[in-house]
């Protein structure tokens, strides 16, 4: 019986954000019934990518294809690493059925799947959508000559074809960024949320504690400092309230302008690190928010 051949591609598995989980719950729902090939840059830690998601993937059960990431590249040069990625892809896509691109659009040379994550492969659009890098960094973020070049350097690098990204099977992780895409692309999508795992204990409401719950990455696009300073107002309301922020990053800078935040409202803003599993699940558990 023929097993279908399947790559599923994600840019960078190393845990913390939603499109890694989308790209390890889709190879953990496909290993059983299809050979599947995890295509990535980098090395990724099964190990701790199965805690962190709750998958149990082992690497005898599926195939990993790394794609090595020059030192420069590894923190910088998004565009022209995710060039890279898409240009192997390409090159790669008659080995397969089918090509999942996990996080956001990619012309594979056939038809496949995309699923957007945000909107960081439009430079219009993350302008808009996102605040831009703080210091030095911030500077190449702006519109400027040399960042035109350099994307444009990006784009032909990839080689993607003017319909190559219309013929895939578009997937929206909300209603708000497939209408996007319809606006912005004239591309129809379909909206499957993110996967959500793992049962949390049942705490009646009245013994749960009057305190909010942050987890995610801390990078300015979620907006950690404006969730801070919301809930300072509501504290001066007489609210007695407390956050707990769970979660890691590399923007150094700007988790340490979130931890100034946290240590100037020590008495009910937490910074806790990462959280995982049934620790996670207890801690959600026994919060209101």
């Amino acid at each position: 019986m023929h097993r279908p051949k399947i790559a599923i591609i994600h840019p960078r598995l190393i845990g913390g954000g939603g499109s890694e989980s989308r790209a390890l719950w889709a190879t953990e729902a496909l290993k059983h019934d299809c050979d599947v090939s995890l295509i990535t840059m980098g090395s990724p830690d099964l190990t701790h990518l199965n805690e962190y998601y709750g998958t149990n993937i082992n690497r005898n059960e599926i195939k990993i294809i790394q794609i090595p990431i020059p030192p420069l590249f590894k923190n910088h040069f998004d565009a022209l690493r995710g060039s890279r990625l898409a240009r192997f892809c390409k090159q790669k896509a008659s080995e397969f059925d089918l090509m999942i691109s996990t996080y956001n659009i990619m012309d594979f040379g056939r038809r496949g799947i995309q699923f957007i994550a945000d909107f960081s492969f439009d430079d219009g659009l993350r302008r808009t959508l996102h605040p831009a890098p703080q210091g030095v960094k911030g500077i190449f973020y702006r519109k400027s000559l040399l960042r035109w070049m350099y994307l444009k350097l990006s784009t032909i690098l990839a080689g993607p074809s003017e319909d190559g990204l219309i013929r895939n099977v578009t997937v929206a992780n909300s209603q708000w960024s497939g209408g996007i895409m319809k606006k912005v692309y004239g591309i129809e999508s379909q909206t499957i949320y993110p996967p959500v795992v793992g049962e949390s204990p049942d705490t009646p409401w009245d013994k749960r504690e009057n305190g909010f719950i942050c987890i995610g990455r801390l990078v300015p696009e979620k907006g950690i400092n404006r969730i801070i300073e919301i809930l300072q107002k509501v504290k001066k309301k007489g609210e007695t309230i407390h956050l707990h922020i769970f979660g890691g990053g590399d923007n150094a800078q700007y988790i340490k302008s979130v931890q100034r935040l946290c240590d100037e409202n020590r008495e009910w803003a937490f910074m806790e690190g990462k959280i995982f599993g049934a620790k996670k699940q207890e801690i959600i558990a026994q919060h209101k928010f």
